[in-house]
């Protein structure tokens, strides 16, 4: 969904456009006020617009709201098929944008040159939130195959992941499971194990 060009979602351009002008400290701050004032908007007092500004707002008492950014979920309810008709909706409407290929790939470039290191992923769904996506989006798997591509042409490391994960709405894994799913990523990024 990210790669849409829905308005009111977490642009990658705008993520990469000010990944140097110290917004992953804005938007720490911002979520560690938010665990006190709720409706007070810290990125405002600042007059900066955090793309993550969204992130931890109208959170329920299942969600724990973590400074490091971690939206944790420790409810026991579960509804997998829950976001099944958004996306299918989203990607009809909205496909994912060009522009923001050619963002991310431009980003992938410039870390190259200057001997940085991207690792991406795509995380875990139910199959029934992927099943939406192709079906909203039939063009989704070769879309991301050449996008893939591209990005490791440019030096970035593709992680893959396979097994399945539980979520409590379909996109969000439950706080177990994203432990599991984060070890693992951790021990394919410490062992550079790249996806051919």
């Amino acid at each position: 969904e990210s790669l849409t060009g829905r308005s009111n979602n977490i642009s990658i351009k705008s993520f990469i456009s000010q990944f140097d002008r110290g917004f992953p400290l804005v938007n720490k701050l911002g979520i560690f006020s938010q665990m006190f004032f709720p409706s007070f908007d810290f990125n405002l007092l600042l007059q900066k617009r955090n793309p993550f500004s969204d992130y931890i707002r109208h959170q329920s008492r299942d969600v724990i709201a973590h400074t490091n950014g971690w939206s944790e979920y420790i409810g026991n309810k579960s509804d997998e098929a829950r976001l099944v008709r958004h996306y299918e909706n989203e990607f009809k409407m909205q496909p994912p944008r060009h522009d923001i290929s050619s963002e991310l790939q431009k980003f992938a470039k410039e870390m190259n040159q200057s001997r940085k290191r991207i690792f991406f992923f795509e995380s875990p769904m139910s199959p029934e939130v992927l099943a939406a996506e192709r079906k909203g989006f039939p063009q989704r798997d070769m879309y991301l195959a050449r996008l893939y591509s591209s990005l490791k042409s440019l030096g970035a490391c593709h992680i893959s992941i396979s097994g399945r994960f539980k979520t409590y709405d379909g996109d969000h894994m439950i706080s177990s499971e994203a432990k599991r799913f984060s070890k693992l990523l951790g021990e394919k990024i410490r062992n550079q194990d790249c996806e051919k």
